[in-house]
């Protein structure tokens, strides 16, 4: 059966500013049209950009790329005034030269078996047999509609392309580990001796600079890093401690490590160590186990207009004995403190658009009241602020596996799928490739 006639295949690229979240805001803004039905999302490709001989290759970063296989009925026509709207809703200028950098790059690559020309649309798009950017993505969506490419003069050179993963292909063009349908990826860097899975493993300088550009590599978004356990029974450190053993971090990261847009996060609940960091290195983000247990850290937030994660926690560190009472119904406590809470924090000067709630699995929860978090994250989603889920390694795993903390990676991968799909918009774990290709191995099957 010729299953290339039931779908639209668009691709979508950028290579102005952060090309990752220009690629995931295209990406909401296509979900959001009614008319609209995505089916899958193709990995992301980084790519050299094409440029005329007119213009310097270095005004031209590099593109990333990915495609969507969709379902609309729609004319191409129609369907191409809605993708103009969306690139002039992001920014990007409507008679803007030819292959000139852009934040967003809207095209109909396939709609479904038509053949279509006029003075502003070709399809198929006419650049797929010379353009690996385009026809990777397309045929990790749609394997076999590359047996029903048009014969071209071009065609035959497609099998002379090589991998997709080395970069060997016309344009350098390579999958990348990052993805666009995904919660955000919160790659986790413990720069501590005590960590209940993975003390003392980054806690020098060289070990905490090579752990992050294995993350970076493996599909984090951003990277939260922490320089106090909050592990139970974890002794509590002074800030001064706490910022000897990050500021030499901080200042080796910036120096080695190639960030290209990924944000730095700060797992503190020390207003005095979050200054240090937001005006020495700029991080982008605190994360705050104790939502705001030291007085100054609200003012903090609000005057510096950083995003602020407010977790859910009885004490921390955490202890067995201190959890919420078990006839409670969990989701509904969570839900009713998280709206008390951001009722304050608006009342302290600190925007909607700054939160992120974490419901703090394993914080003052049994092992039971973390898996129904889990299990009904998606209730979360009626709050007005994004959700953050940390449940990498945590006990409550234990419920479902024997295995140690450390070995429970694959356990935090198999959730990852759900969190996904019930709308979790951050994630935060250890093993940021393992969760990505458990949701890639699925979304290939779509």
């Amino acid at each position: 059966m010729n299953q290339q006639e039931n779908y639209i295949i668009l691709g979508l690229g950028s290579n102005l500013g952060n090309k990752l979240a220009n690629l995931r805001r295209a990406f909401q803004l296509l979900k959001a049209e009614k008319k609209i039905q995505i089916i899958s999302v193709a990995p992301v490709y980084q790519s050299d950009a094409m440029v005329l001989p007119t213009q310097n290759p270095q005004n031209n970063p590099s593109f990333f790329n990915t495609a969507i296989k969709c379902k609309a009925r729609l004319s191409p026509q129609k369907l191409l005034k809605i993708l103009k709207l969306i690139e002039h809703k992001m920014g990007r200028e409507k008679n803007s030269e030819k292959w000139a950098a852009r934040i967003i790059d809207i095209d109909i690559l396939v709609h479904g078996s038509n053949l279509y020309q006029d003075e502003f649309l070709t399809i198929p798009h006419p650049g797929l047999y010379t353009r690996p950017f385009a026809l990777f993505p397309l045929t990790d969506i749609l394997p076999q509609w590359f047996y029903f490419l048009p014969d071209h003069k071009d065609k035959n050179n497609i099998q002379n392309w090589g991998s997709r993963f080395t970069g060997e292909a016309p344009f350098h063009t390579k999958q990348i580990a990052n993805r666009i349908d995904t919660p955000i990826m919160y790659g986790i860097l413990n720069i501590t001796p005590d960590s209940f899975s993975d003390g003392n493993n980054f806690y020098t300088i060289e070990s905490a600079v090579s752990q992050t550009q294995h993350l970076i590599a493996t599909g984090a978004d951003i990277i939260d890093i922490g320089a106090e356990s909050t592990r139970p029974g974890a002794l509590q450190i002074t800030p001064n401690t706490e910022w000897e053993r990050l500021q030499p971090t901080l200042i080796a990261l910036h120096k080695q490590v190639d960030l290209n847009y990924k944000k730095i996060s700060l797992d503190t609940k020390n207003a005095i160590t979050a200054k240090r960091a937001i005006d020495e290195f700029k991080i982008h983000i605190v994360n705050d186990v104790t939502a705001g247990y030291d007085k100054d850290m609200l003012a903090l937030i609000a005057h510096s207009g950083v995003k602020y994660i407010f977790m859910h926690s009885l004490t921390v560190p955490p202890q067995h004995e201190k959890v919420v009472a078990r006839n409670t119904n969990i989701i509904s406590e969570l839900l009713a403190w998280a709206q008390t809470k951001i009722a304050m924090y608006l009342d302290v000067g600190i925007k909607l658009e700054q939160l992120i709630f974490d419901p703090g699995i394993g914080f003052g929860k049994s092992q039971e009241q973390s898996l129904l978090i889990v299990k009904y994250i998606k209730e979360f989603k009626q709050l007005p602020v994004p959700i953050l889920l940390g449940h990498s390694r945590k006990s409550f795993l234990q419920l479902l596996t024997n295995a140690q903390a450390k070995e429970r990676d694959f356990a935090t991968a198999a959730m990852a799928q759900h969190l996904k799909n019930s709308g979790v918009d951050y994630l935060r774990v250890h093993n940021v490739g393992m969760c990505l290709e458990s949701i890639k191995y699925e979304e290939s099957l779509r």
